[in-house]
C-alpha cells in the first residue's frame, strides 16, 4: 500500500480532530495503550496514529498521544486520543465522573429478545487480573465496583438480537460481563459465554458514539463511528436501528 493510499485510509478513520484531541475509528485487535519501550507496532493505537499525525503534518508539535477511553482489544468503535497530558487528564475526568459524557455501544447478542423497553442493569463487578476477566459479585466483595448501564433491544432475528447499550459507568469488560449475566453473550465473545468465535475480526461489540467536551474552552461534541466491516448480520442491525 503506497503512502497516498495509506493516508487516505487513515483520513477515512479520522472521525474528529482539533488541536487538542481526535476521535478515531479503532479496529478490532488494536490496543488502547502505549506500546512497551522499543515496541513499534500498529496494533497499539497511539503508535499507529502518532505515525499518521506526525508523518502527514496534520497536527504539529505532537510529543505524545494518550488514549482517553480504553476500548477492549476485540471491540471496535470511537476512540478518543488526546495530544497532551493536561488535556488527557481533563477529558479523563469527564469519563471518570461521567460529566457531559455519553457512551453508546451496539451489540449483537446470542438469543432472541422480544422486549423492546429500555432497562437499567445495575450490578457489582470484580475484575480478576490473573484471569483478565470480570465477574458479577456482591457489593461487599473486595475490589467490587458499581456497574450501571442502560440496554434496549432494537430488533431480533432467529438466533441473535440487536442491542443499543448506554454506559453509565466505565468498568473493565462491563458490557461483556453484564450482558453475559443476563444470558445474552455477545456474538464471538468466547471469554464471556459465546458458543464460538465470530466470522469477522473481534466480537460483535462496537462503540457507536461518544459525547464529551474536547477542551475546557469547547462545548460538548458527539462523534459517531461507522462499522469497520459489515455483513448480512450487521446490515440487519443497521436496518433495525434505522441507519440504512
Amino acid at each position: 500500500m503506497n503512502d497516498t493510499v495509506l493516508e487516505s485510509v487513515y483520513r477515512q478513520r479520522l472521525l474528529y480532530c482539533d488541536t487538542d484531541c481526535a476521535v478515531v475509528l479503532k479496529l478490532p485487535g488494536q490496543i488502547c495503550e502505549h506500546p512497551p519501550i522499543n515496541t513499534h507496532s500498529q496494533a497499539f493505537l497511539p503508535f499507529d496514529w502518532h505515525n499518521f499525525f506526525s508523518g502527514c503534518g496534520y497536527i504539529s508539535n505532537i510529543d505524545d498521544i494518550h488514549c482517553v477511553n480504553r476500548i477492549d482489544r476485540p471491540v471496535s468503535g470511537a476512540a478518543v486520543l488526546s495530544f497532551s497530558g493536561q488535556n488527557a487528564a481533563f477529558i479523563s475526568r469527564q469519563f471518570a465522573e461521567n460529566t457531559a459524557v455519553h457512551k453508546c455501544y451496539w451489540a449483537i447478542v446470542e438469543g432472541s429478545i422480544s422486549d423492546t423497553n429500555e432497562h437499567l442493569l445495575e450490578q457489582y463487578l470484580y475484575f480478576d487480573r490473573k484471569k483478565q476477566k470480570s465477574y458479577i459479585c456482591d457489593s461487599s466483595t473486595p475490589g467490587a465496583k458499581h456497574a450501571r448501564l442502560l440496554w434496549k433491544c432494537l430488533g431480533t432475528g432467529e438466533r441473535y438480537s440487536f442491542l443499543e447499550v448506554r454506559l453509565l459507568t466505565g468498568r473493565t469488560h462491563q458490557i461483556r460481563s453484564q450482558l453475559f449475566s443476563l444470558g445474552f453473550p455477545i456474538k464471538g465473545d468466547v471469554k464471556y459465554g459465546a458458543r464460538r468465535k465470530d466470522s469477522l475480526p473481534g466480537i460483535r461489540l462496537h462503540a457507536r458514539s461518544v459525547s464529551f467536551m474536547p477542551s475546557a474552552s469547547a462545548g460538548c461534541i458527539t462523534v459517531t463511528a461507522p462499522l469497520p466491516q459489515t455483513d448480512s448480520l450487521w446490515n440487519a442491525f443497521l436496518e433495525a436501528a434505522g441507519d440504512k
